[in-house]
């Protein structure tokens, strides 16, 4: 969940990375505040499914009706939600609004990130826009990163009453909640990045190598014989914190094997 501990870091929501220093579980503790009940996840995978997919869908700003969609679709590898089936939602008329509801009181800071960001928008209109934003440089169609890298809005302005953008496949509708998904997914994948070059730095030096990289996953050719070793290897380099991001708590996990599936 690199990208809920990023988004908490981002957003200084304290309460949050709280929560991932002391080892805790945000999607439990989302369920709790869904349910109105002190759940654990082997006795509440259901429950606890709901809280994951509540965190993970709800932090750039998703309504009901789109997160109603993204339940009864299966999202995550789960299969389809309705918590209109769910009896103890089943007293609220739109059990969706009220998820949704609860994300957003649990998460205010998340919240108030949208709406800092709303005018970003405007000020990224202005060609002498040139401040800080946290680690991120704000300037004229441009969100500068701590890597010298950028996210790029060309063209970006205010039309038909939606800000958009001109991206490869055209105009592309911009909103706060977006522009934070554009910003944690940007930092994120730094994240990994980084780390990805120290983990091929030593898997080259043992004659093995970093095949690829998918979404916050290394996937790493090694040999059978030190892979133990170099697991722990790679669990320190992952839990070690950015220097331009040091209130983000980092941990990981791994899986070894044959083949990558």
């Amino acid at each position: 969940n690199v990208e809920l501990r990023g988004s908490a870091a981002f957003c200084d929501h304290h309460e949050k990375l709280a929560l991932f220093e002391s080892g805790g579980d945000p999607y439990i503790t989302m369920a709790n505040k869904i349910f109105n009940a002190t759940l654990n996840k082997k006795d509440n995978p259901t429950e606890r499914g709901v809280g994951k997919a509540t965190e993970l869908g709800c932090g750039y700003g998703m309504g009901k009706d789109r997160f109603r969609d993204y339940l009864n679709a299966g999202p995550l590898g789960m299969p389809p939600t309705f918590l209109e089936d769910i009896e103890a939602l089943k007293a609220w008329a739109n059990p969706y609004d009220k998820v949704v509801r609860d994300y957003r009181e649990q998460n205010w800071p998340i919240v108030e990130m949208w709406r800092k960001l709303e005018k970003v928008l405007i000020d990224m209109t202005y060609d002498k826009t040139d401040y800080m934003l946290g680690l991120i440089r704000v300037t004229f169609e441009s969100l500068w990163g701590p890597n010298g890298l950028r996210l790029h809005y060309p063209q970006q302005g205010y039309r038909n009453r939606q800000w958009s953008y001109l991206s490869a496949d055209g105009w592309t509708n911009l909103f706060g909640g977006k522009v934070l998904e554009n910003i944690i997914q940007f930092l994120c994948r730094t994240i990994i990045c980084e780390n990805m070059v120290l983990v091929h730095a030593m898997a080259e030096f043992l004659n093995g190598r970093v095949c690829l990289q998918v979404h916050d996953e290394i996937v790493t050719l090694i040999w059978e014989s030190i892979t133990d070793e170099f697991d722990k290897f790679v669990y320190d380099i992952m839990h070690q914190r950015v220097s331009w991001l040091p209130t983000c708590p980092l941990t990981s996990e791994a899986d070894i094997g044959p083949t990558y599936s």
